[in-house]
């Protein structure tokens, strides 16, 4: 690369960059495996609310809400929110 950036056939070189050949060498890539993970439960005795209700709990409050954003977005589709719906009161 640097043979071809200037007319002399030199490393190109001035105040602010210089470009050069480095010599790289990496190992060979590993391939990834997969595991299986999964829990088995009884239906009688699961309670999904209440696992994902303590799931929820143990989180920061800031993914929590974070992900209330997210979910909010895939059923609204645009950002700004809807005020047709709700009660609207009159003055006593």
């Amino acid at each position: 690369m640097n043979n071809y950036l200037s007319k002399n056939k030199t490393a190109y070189e001035n105040e602010v960059v210089r470009i050069e050949r480095k010599i790289v060498q990496t190992g060979p890539v590993k391939t990834r495996q997969m595991a299986i993970v999964g829990n088995r439960v009884k239906m009688q005795g699961h309670d999904e609310e209440k696992q994902n209700r303590d799931y929820w709990l143990s989180r920061p409050a800031e993914e929590r809400l974070n992900a209330v954003y997210r979910l909010r977005a895939q059923v609204v589709k645009n950002d700004r929110m809807n005020k047709n719906y709700g009660l609207k009161r009159r003055k006593p």
